[in-house]
């Protein structure tokens, strides 16, 4: 009889710690699907003084304490694409505009500082990115600073350009206020291994740009009277954000050309050279703040996209012809500085964006 009890009571804690596990499992699943919506959806964030990480400074206690939010652009500038698994990607584009929609409901937030080390990238991205930073600026009132890092060229001018004062590094390369569509010739190689295309088309125009042939003389037309409206416009954002420093004039000057922050400064596409110490400094000088700290928003993530993060660390996938022929295929007007082209695409960061040539420059391997 008490063998049998002893039995029963093995059961019954053995079902209770079943239950314990069960339950404790359902917690921890609904904490990383939290987890992922608040890091996916910006309006879910938590914006209180807990969310800010302390970059330079001492953190302040309280509410309404003041900081300067630090946003990064790095890398090209593209929508990020989709890859394989339950997560996306989450790029330089997504999460400066998540930050944005928290900063507009944070009022902690005094300026924002944004960081830019970027060849450039996509036409549609940069514009985005400038206006949707234009629009902060207008439904917040708040100063909006730039500073440029080793790079801050064609896209990465066009999205920062709207910013009330830029800073860049001595050393910084900068400019390169133009637009390209890169474009691959391949008919006398597939003519050396017997291949030729013949699609059917609906209409002359419809293959226009192919690679497998000469444009005709009406197709280069069309194709330069694009990147020609593409650079006007351009030319006509940077005249928007920059104001009286700079001059239509000194812009179709430079003729595209990238140069060092020295010349960037006399010609007044930014306003200031200087190291991130001495840009810290300047905004605190102009808002009447020396000790107001420098702040980022963290990113929380779930455990799937830490798994993720792991396994892209142990392995990086292999660049296969698959994955970066449609991309190479297509094509697509880009504000991007040439001799960063070749490096992005064969580093595979140009998945989902157009690019249909890859202009070597002096010194590219």
């Amino acid at each position: 009889m008490l063998k049998a009890i002893g039995q029963g009571l093995k059961i019954l804690l053995v079902w209770q710690i079943c239950n314990l596990l069960f339950f404790a499992s359902l917690l921890l699943l609904l904490g990383v699907l939290w987890g992922v919506a608040v890091s996916r959806d910006p309006s879910l964030a938590n914006v209180k003084g807990e969310s800010h990480k302390v970059v330079a400074g001492e953190k302040r206690h309280g509410k309404n304490q003041g900081v300067i939010l630090e946003l990064h652009l790095d890398g090209i500038i593209a929508r990020s694409p989709s890859h394989d698994g339950w997560m996306e990607e989450e790029g330089c584009y997504e999460r400066i505009l998540g930050d944005l929609a928290r900063a507009e409901k944070d009022k902690d937030v005094r300026a924002v500082l944004l960081r830019v080390n970027s060849p450039g990238g996509s036409v549609t991205a940069s514009d985005h990115l400038f206006s949707v930073l234009k629009r902060f600026k207008a439904s917040t009132q708040l100063p909006l600073f730039a500073f440029y890092e080793d790079v801050a060229a064609s896209g990465g001018v066009y999205a920062s350009a709207i910013a009330d004062h830029i800073m860049a590094e001595p050393t910084c390369i900068t400019g390169s206020i133009g637009v390209m569509m890169p474009r691959l010739q391949l008919k006398k190689l597939l003519d050396k291994v017997g291949v030729e295309e013949d699609p059917f088309l609906s209409a002359p125009l419809k293959d226009m740009g192919s690679m497998t042939r000469e444009p005709t003389a009406e197709e280069r037309r069309l194709l330069q009277e694009m990147v020609d409206l593409l650079y006007g416009r351009f030319v006509d954002v940077v005249l928007e954000g920059r104001g009286e420093r700079i001059t239509r004039e000194k812009i179709l000057e430079l003729r595209s050309s990238f140069f060092l922050a020295e010349k960037a400064a006399a010609v007044g596409l930014v306003d200031e050279i200087g190291h991130i110490e001495d840009c810290y400094k300047m905004i605190r000088d102009k808002i009447g703040d020396a000790a107001m700290p420098v702040v980022a928003y963290e990113h929380k993530h779930g455990l799937m996209e830490l798994l993720e993060l792991l396994d892209a660390r142990i392995a990086r996938p292999a660049m296969t012809l698959e994955k970066w022929l449609p991309g190479l295929l297509s094509s697509g007007p880009l504000y991007l500085m040439p001799s960063a082209s070749w490096a992005s695409w064969s580093a595979g960061r140009f998945s989902g964006v157009p690019l249909s040539g890859i202009p070597l420059s002096p010194g590219l391997p």
